[in-house]
């Protein structure tokens, strides 16, 4: 689904749920959304994984 690290990357910021996510593992989150996520609902069902 995504292009690019950057374009994953944005996508984690624009998410809405920024202030709940452990910002310790953005690097960890943004590496699996452009690996793993081939759709939106995958792209937010790891978002929600580091929803603390």
């Amino acid at each position: 689904m995504f292009k690019s690290i950057a374009d994953a990357k944005t996508f984690l910021f624009n998410h809405g749920n920024l202030d709940l996510i452990e910002l310790d593992k953005e690097d960890e989150i943004v590496e699996r959304l452009y690996r793993e996520a081939d759709t939106k609902e995958a792209a937010d069902t790891i978002v929600s994984e580091y929803i603390i």
